[in-house]
Formats: structure tokens, C-alpha cells, sequence
């Protein structure tokens, strides 16, 4: 079982069908369902959970090549990030919130990232549904070197997110290329280095 929080969105993007879909890539139809009511059951209820995140890593693997949704926001300091700003450029996008302790564990990791390619053709944004104020009381105690979107829960739907934190890579072209489930070790800082490397 991986370490990190399921959303209450999974249901919510089961209900909104392809309202938040950008593409045909993006799409909830392709998304992978669940048996809630197995889950009651300990025995059958693991199985169940296992074979859904098979089928999410499945999903995933199917996204690769797939153009980044629609990016259109104004971030935490005033400076404003489209889709087109970010051509030419590696994209690392980390989904995380307040009081997630997997995602705040991971901070220190993702910092260690964005400054050993500092000075490269890396972007770094970080994407949360806290608003303004709470994110910049939390960043005040806890610095958190990505560029950050907040109030962004709509990019929680349109990158049809499935936990935090997850993180999300692109590469110059605006296309996907990996998602992972967070950092918790420094092996896992090391293979997102790589993958970064790999496609600069």
C-alpha cells in the first residue's frame, strides 16, 4: 500500500464526468473505478486496494506524451503562469496541503531539488487548495522554495489528481512524463533528479 492520503475527489471526479477534462488525455472517463463497498471486507478490501493502484500506475503510464492541462493562474506573489510561459522549460508540479503530513515531510526534499537545478530550464510550482493567507502564515515557519498556486483546487480536477502529495513531471514541450507519489527518502529525491536530467 503507498504512503499517501487518497482524496475525497476521486468520488467528486467520478460525479463531474468530463466537466473539468481539458483533453481526451485528461479525461475522468478513463479513470480507473473502485468498489467502495468491497472496502468493508479486510481480506478482499487490501486486494481491491492493491489492484486500484495497479490501475492508477496503469492510468498514468497511458498519460505519457499527453499535453499539460490548461495553466492559467496568478500565483501567490503577483506573477501570473500560462501553459506558454512554461514552454522551454521542465515542469515540476507538486500538489500538497496544509496539514498533510506526508506533503510537509517531503519539503525539505523538494527545496533540496529545486536548488540543485537552480539556474536550469526547471520550473518549480507548488499547487494547493489553502488559501493566501494560511499559505503565507505556513511559509512563514516552514519555507517552501517552490513558485506557489493557491486557491487551486480547480488544477486538482483538471490533473486529475488521486492523493497528496503527488508530484507531477513535464517536459519542454508541455508533455507529460511521470507522476509521483511524493519523496520520503533520499532514493526518491534521486530518481526525481534524474528523470529532471533526463529531459533537459
Amino acid at each position: 500500500m503507498k504512503p499517501y492520503f487518497f482524496c475525497v475527489m476521486i468520488a467528486l471526479l467520478l460525479s463531474f464526468k468530463t466537466s473539468f477534462s481539458q483533453n481526451d488525455c485528461w479525461s475522468v472517463e478513463n479513470w480507473p473505478i473502485i468498489d467502495m463497498n468491497l472496502l468493508t471486507d479486510s481480506i478482499k478490501g487490501q486486494k481491491v486496494l492493491d489492484d486500484y493502484e495497479k490501475a492508477i500506475d496503469k492510468y498514468y503510464e497511458s498519460m505519457i506524451n499527453c499535453k499539460m492541462p490548461k495553466l492559467d493562474a496568478v500565483m501567490l506573489h503577483g506573477d501570473s503562469i500560462t501553459n506558454k510561459s512554461l514552454m522551454g522549460k521542465v515542469v515540476v508540479i507538486n500538489f500538497w496541503f496544509i496539514g498533510c503530513h506526508p506533503c510537509e515531510e517531503e519539503i525539505p526534499y523538494l527545496n533540496s531539488i529545486q536548488k540543485h537545478f537552480k539556474g536550469k530550464d526547471v520550473e518549480f510550482i507548488a499547487i494547493t487548495y489553502n488559501n493566501k493567507k494560511d499559505v503565507k502564515r505556513f511559509i512563514k515557519k516552514k519555507h517552501f522554495k517552490y513558485k506557489m498556486i493557491v486557491e487551486g483546487v480547480k488544477y486538482c480536477y483538471s490533473f486529475m489528481l488521486n492523493g497528496y502529495p503527488e508530484i507531477y513531471i513535464f517536459d519542454k514541450e508541455n508533455r507529460f512524463k511521470r507522476m509521483y507519489y511524493g519523496i520520503r527518502f533520499v532514493g526518491d529525491q534521486e530518481v526525481i533528479e534524474n528523470k529532471i536530467k533526463e529531459l533537459l
